[in-house]
């Protein structure tokens, strides 16, 4: 069977695992362990596949609750994810069939803690929007932000726990104070990093909406139904519903 997993080295110890074009996530090494962030589908054996880049002892991280990105915690030990985002994770996975594997147990992660990989640090900072509870990673090492799906070139806001447009707006000027530490940004999606000035874009976007109420955007379908696309670019928008503004 053809593994789902392709992998695309970032540089810097990180390399970029692409599950079968449905979902991102990251492994970094450091000088004594490594770092998961986000653990995909669970679709296959990520601990089995993080394996064949590095055999150091690892810490998972999720950077908010959704089943791309957490269902694979399944094949390992623990995982850290903020409280805030616990109810998400739980919903999900009780919607699994009673036979599936059970997730491993959570800790809680907050806002300024760090994730200590032997001297290479990467600090864990809010930025709510997608979810209340979403964090982003930051590595001074190799000057990343990896973002999950709080930064996505169609940003989901319509779900029913995403936050209002203005509390993500907050979110992301609250970034301003570590902007000079980061030249790019790790997405729960695609295989290429982004330059950082995507957040100046985003920002803009946010701003728009707000003043104009969305007028005249037109609609999408997604599988929970219809919303609104706001675009910034030629593929960049914010999806979201009007209960959001």
């Amino acid at each position: 069977m053809q593994q789902r997993a392709v992998f695309y080295p970032l540089g810097e110890g990180i390399t970029l695992i692409d599950d079968a074009g449905e979902a991102t996530c990251y492994v970094v090494e450091g000088p004594e362990k490594a770092l998961v962030i986000d653990t995909v589908n669970g679709k296959e054996d990520l601990k089995a596949v993080v394996r064949q880049i590095t055999d150091k002892p690892l810490v998972v991280f999720n950077t908010h609750g959704h089943p791309d990105h957490v269902f694979g915690n399944v094949f390992f030990e623990e995982a850290y994810l903020n409280k805030k985002d616990w109810p998400i994770h739980d919903a999900f996975f009780a919607q699994q069939p009673e036979n599936g594997a059970k997730p491993c147990p959570l800790k809680d992660v907050q806002p300024g803690d760090t994730i200590d990989l032997g001297g290479r640090k990467l600090l864990a900072i809010a930025l709510a929007g997608h979810t209340p509870g979403s964090l982003c990673l930051l590595d001074d090492q190799s000057r990343t932000l990896f973002t999950g799906d709080s930064m996505c070139h169609t940003l989901w806001m319509q779900l029913d726990h995403s936050t209002s447009i203005q509390t993500l707006l907050d979110s992301l000027n609250a970034l301003d104070p570590y902007r000079q530490r980061f030249d790019r940004l790790a997405m729960g999606h695609g295989t290429q990093t982004t330059p950082a000035d995507y957040i100046d874009r985003l920002k803009a976007c946010a701003e728009d909406l707000i003043r104009t109420g969305g007028e005249g955007d037109e609609q999408g379908s997604w599988f929970g139904g219809v919303a609104y696309h706001h675009r910034f670019g030629e593929n960049d928008s914010i999806f979201y519903t009007k209960d959001k503004l």
